[in-house]
């Protein structure tokens, strides 16, 4: 069974260039709570920093989301 890939936005099962750009959209935010389009929150902690982004990050380039 394969671990899904957190960041495949589009569900097109790899994270790539257009997730990037969802989630670039997205870090720096502050306002998660308030927000539900906010997709780039993984740790559910209202921002998006660097601990979103290295869950991120571990994921880019997976060409084999569930």
């Amino acid at each position: 069974l394969m671990e899904p890939c957190d960041g495949d936005f589009d569900k097109d099962g790899d994270v790539d260039g257009s997730d990037l750009a969802v989630f670039a959209a997205d870090f720096g935010r502050t306002d998660c709570a308030m927000a539900p389009e906010c997709e780039g929150d993984f740790d559910h902690d209202n921002d998006v920093d660097g601990s979103d982004l290295a869950v991120f990050a571990a994921d880019f380039g997976r060409t084999d989301c569930p």
